[in-house]
């Protein structure tokens, strides 16, 4: 049962059909926990848009960007860390 939840979780990213995400549909595509994702979104690390009275709204071009911009050019520390996490989980390859 666990395997199989991990599985879908991890597929989850490649069911997203619209370059327009929300924040759970983000944070799968990211492969981020709640936790981890919310704390980046509240810091401004994350790019994301937002129109007054509306939810939040994220692009999969611009966090494809952000991924990579991260891990070669990573302004602060937080920024790092997270870098290093994309990099161990095979996310991105340097």
């Amino acid at each position: 049962m666990c395997l199989e939840r991990l599985k879908n979780r991890h597929e989850v990213r490649f069911w997203i059909k619209g370059p327009e995400m929300n924040f759970v549909e983000a944070r799968f595509f990211l492969e981020l926990t709640h936790v981890h994702f919310l704390s980046l979104v509240r810091k401004g690390v994350v790019p994301f848009h937002k129109a007054k009275g509306k939810a939040r709204v994220f692009n999969q071009t611009e966090l494809n960007l952000w991924l990579v911009q991260i891990c070669y050019w990573p302004k602060s520390e937080i920024e790092r860390q997270t870098a290093e996490h994309f990099i161990k989980r095979g996310r991105v390859r340097l």
